[in-house]
């Protein structure tokens, strides 16, 4: 077994093409992270969320292009945000409140 560890900007095309091993095969391995479910009704009316698997590096300015790119959408990532969601420790206990917060584009979601 021969591992490659590709580059970010490697393309897997690129690579199986130029493959001197013909007969090989191809199994990829993602980065540790998580999912994040990510509400694009403004994007499509028709869906509620996306559940996007990312790695802890991934930043928000990715996610953003990720849903543009699952929704086939013609806009651009400059006129969107990725607004962080979450209960109000006040209130908590109680269900009443959660707390919103625009994400910089250089946030990882899950760092």
């Amino acid at each position: 077994t021969t591992v490659l560890v590709i580059s970010e900007s490697d393309k897997l095309s690129d690579l199986v093409g130029c493959n001197p091993w013909r007969d090989s095969r191809v199994r990829l391995c993602c980065k540790p992270g998580g999912f994040i479910r990510v509400y694009d009704t403004v994007l499509m009316p028709d869906s509620v969320y996306k559940s996007i698997r990312i790695s802890g590096d991934t930043t928000v300015r990715d996610v953003i292009d990720i849903v543009l790119a699952c929704c086939n959408s013609c806009l651009t990532p400059d006129q969107l945000c990725l607004v962080q969601t979450g209960p109000d420790t006040l209130h908590q206990t109680v269900g009443l409140s959660t707390t919103r917060r625009v994400m910089d584009r250089r946030e990882c979601p899950l760092g």
